[in-house]
């Protein structure tokens, strides 16, 4: 059983019920587990280098260290970027290199010092890695080589070694606004038949404007697509056809994923297989009239970052060409809901190419969004 929140601005609703999403007729019979708690929040507002191909070579999972106390300002050195796959320190200059980064050197910083053994000691919780494992950083002190331990304890190493590497993490904080899409950022994930490049900013890796779906006729159910090829997941794809919103499509159906972490490549050895993370996804409001799966007021970066999750914000039509039924026996309405659907089946399907768990979704929304998930359950 799973518990649904339902929230309007007036009354809060617990409701237990089953955690299956059964679709039917035209949109294909099909069961979606939705692991952990479902909720909806009825709010109107909430609060909240080298070419990529070569940074997704063999490059073992890769995973942002970042402690979000939600200032938006950090301490240069406080965050690093993780490559978990075991490497000798000069394959490790070049694996960050790879990143368009430099081993991490950040101690001579208390506060940076401080929040990086932060995000170690987290680590260690999880059980990605042993509290005696120790990570390449740069050299110091006069020493060559030289090794961060999970409790901030400094090693001298030989340098034939073969560690994780803490690289650094030169991406600043971003918004929906003022995102940076810097080729130094950029990084390439193989997801099926596909490759997609997304970016990083300082909390999270982003893929945006991923088509989940055909271009749809309209009036007609969506099918869920099967991504092949090269694709580019660095700006966020149209709005639904909406009234006084220009630039707005039919062509519109793409979700949006920010991930702290993301799976290893083919190749090489890592230290440690962390498990897939939980995934949240969600559904925005406006009434079933408007809204947007890229709202700047509603950007996932932190849920995801202070989370631990991996975060999804999804398009869906909207209006006449979302809710409209005809008596033709054919066109029977419900188009939005079928393309909620739709992009469920896709996270369900590739999700775990992002680090998240296939079996663990929570899906949440406000206002309109808040409706979708009780309808939809």
């Amino acid at each position: 059983m799973a518990e649904l929140f339902l929230e309007s601005q007036q009354h809060v609703f617990l409701h237990r019920i089953p955690f299956a999403l059964l679709t039917r007729g035209r949109l294909g019979t099909k069961m979606v587990k939705l692991n952990a708690f479902v909720f909806g929040l009825a709010l109107r507002h909430a609060v909240a280098a080298e070419p990529p191909s070569k940074a997704g070579s063999a490059r073992g999972r890769l995973t942002i260290l970042a402690h979000n106390d939600l200032e938006n300002e950090p301490s240069p050195g406080s965050g690093a970027v993780l490559i978990d796959r075991v490497q000798d320190q000069a394959s490790a200059l070049k694996a960050c290199g790879r990143l368009s980064e430099a081993l991490w050197f950040g101690e001579g910083d208390e506060l940076s010092f401080a929040s990086l053994k932060t995000s170690l000691a987290y680590e260690v919780y999880k059980k990605n890695y042993p509290s005696n494992t120790k990570f390449w950083i740069a050299s110091g002190d006069g020493c060559k080589c030289r090794a961060i331990g999970t409790d901030g304890s400094l090693h001298h190493q030989k340098c034939s070694d073969r560690l994780p590497v803490l690289c650094s993490q030169s991406a600043p904080v971003s918004s929906a606004t003022a995102d940076v899409t810097s080729s130094s950022f950029q990084v390439t994930q193989k997801v099926g038949d596909a490759q997609f490049t997304g970016y990083r900013d300082f909390y999270t890796w982003k893929f945006r404007g991923v088509r989940y779906a055909p271009t749809p006729q309209r009036f007609d159910y969506s099918t869920t697509l099967r991504p092949k090829g090269s694709i580019s997941a660095l700006t966020a794809g149209a709005d639904c056809l909406q009234h006084n919103a220009p630039g707005s499509s039919d062509d519109c159906l793409f979700l949006n994923i920010w991930a702290t972490s993301l799976p290893a490549s083919t190749g090489g050895r890592t230290q440690a297989k962390p498990a897939l993370k939980p995934v949240l996804v969600y559904i925005h409001g406006g009434g079933y009239v408007e809204g947007s799966g890229k709202n700047g007021n509603l950007d996932l970066t932190n849920i995801a970052s202070r989370g631990d999750i991996v975060a999804v914000s999804i398009n869906y039509r909207l209006g006449n060409t979302g809710m409209i039924a005809f008596n033709d026996g054919i066109h029977k309405g419900n188009i939005a809901l079928g393309d909620q659907i739709s992009a469920l089946k896709w996270v369900a399907e590739n999700i775990a190419a992002f680090g998240g768990d296939p079996d663990r979704v929570t899906i949440s929304g406000e206002s309109a969004g808040a409706m979708s998930v009780r309808n939809l359950l």
